[in-house]
This record gives C-alpha cells, structure tokens and sequence, in this order.
C-alpha cells in the first residue's frame, strides 16, 4: 500500500511572522480579525450578509478562472510521481 505523502506530512505551526486569527466566530467578528491582521479597515458597518454579497461572485470567479488554468491530468500525475517516493 502506497503512503499518501499529503495525508502523512507532520502538522506544522505557523511561520513565526505569521498574524494567527480566530475565524470561528458565527457573526462579523471574524472578519473584524481578518481585517486587523491584513492592516484593513471597513469604511462602513456592513453586515456580513452584505459583506457576503461583495466577496461571493469575486470567490466564484477566482475558483472558475484556477479551474480553467489548470491541468488536472498533469496534476494527477506529479501527485502520483510524488507518492511513489514516499517511504
């Protein structure tokens, strides 16, 4: 059985520059986090929902514009190539 190199690389933590963010939040305050850790500032009191609204068709765009770009089978392939040189 081949190790999946991906499933077994080891955890690691943050870069020590890294700004570490509590996303759990289920209201605005975690984009509040996002926000001071990108040095950002919201010139209104949006709601999240609106927020949402803004980033939503930008996030599809980006998502169909990679898709587009990119080469499954090549994909594929490197991961199996990588795989296979896993101990």
């Amino acid at each position: 059985m081949k190790k999946n190199s991906i499933m077994c690389a080891p955890f690691q933590g943050p870069p020590q520059n890294a700004k570490v963010v509590d996303v759990s939040g289920r209201d605005i305050s975690h984009l509040d986090g996002v926000d001071n850790a990108l040095g950002l500032t919201r010139t209104t009191d949006e709601t999240y929902r609106e927020i949402l609204e803004t980033v939503l068709p930008i996030d599809k765009q980006r998502d169909a514009e990679f898709t587009a770009n990119m080469d499954m089978v090549e994909l594929v392939k490197e991961l199996t190539r990588k795989d296979e040189t896993v101990i």
